[in-house]
């Protein structure tokens, strides 16, 4: 019924067209007839708007009617959901990059106070073991401690061991080096102005025997 009364109105549309263009060739050679056009016109073009609106009263017209303007409402539904999804996904990806960030800061934190507190506990374990080498190495060692001031772990040999030839003391004082170094090892990582990786060892006078080179190995000073 619908598409029916559509076509009907769709006739009428075509046939004012028709009438409208017969009225303005007929106006001038024959007035009678133009008139009788124009009026045929009018009555199409009333035919189609009662035809047309017949079609939008009818059933299929009103379903058609609605369903653009469910299609309609769908579509800005529609919109609307998608703008929102957008809108919290972007909100939630900000809040996580946020967090990861904020997340980042207090590990590095956390990384850097316990860097310390180890690098605390460390220095504290290696000034210990310095000063129980006199006693595990009487007689050979008289003093072994880090020096603040110097930047620099100091080992000074007692005299007695370094009254031997040559070739025996190298490897005395290159002993008493190892000790140094090794201690540097194995208390690191200490804290960042602790340079205990330097080693000099010395006679009770203050002489240097040997250091540790810029290359970190074994410098024995007699050599020079």
């Amino acid at each position: 019924m619908y598409s029916f009364l559509s076509f009907l109105g769709g006739v009428g549309v075509i046939a004012a067209i028709v009438l409208t263009v017969l009225y303005f060739k007929r106006r001038k050679k024959q007035p009678e007839k133009a008139r009788k056009y124009a009026l045929y016109a009018w009555i199409c073009v009333a035919v189609f708007m009662i035809f047309g609106w017949l079609a939008s009263i009818t059933p299929e017209g009103k379903q058609e009617a609605h369903d653009e303007d469910v299609s309609s409402s769908i579509e800005e539904s529609r919109d609307a959901k998608s703008s929102s999804v957008k809108k919290e996904k972007a909100h939630k990806a900000s809040v996580a990059k946020a967090e990861s960030s904020s997340a980042d800061k207090a590990m590095k934190k956390q990384e850097k106070a316990q860097r310390e507190k180890s690098g605390k506990l460390h220095y504290k374990q290696l000034q210990n073991y310095l000063s129980n080498l006199p006693t595990k190495y009487e007689g050979a060692i008289d003093d072994a401690y880090y020096s603040p001031q110097d930047s620099k772990t100091i080992i000074v040999m007692n005299e007695a061991v370094l009254d031997v030839s040559a070739a025996k003391l190298k490897a005395v004082v290159r002993g008493a080096w190892n000790l140094g170094q090794n201690a540097y090892n194995k208390y690191s990582p200490l804290p960042d102005n602790v340079n205990a990786n330097y080693v000099t060892v010395q006679d009770s006078a203050g002489n240097e025997l040997a250091h540790t080179s810029l290359l970190g190995n074994f410098d024995y000073d007699a050599d020079k």
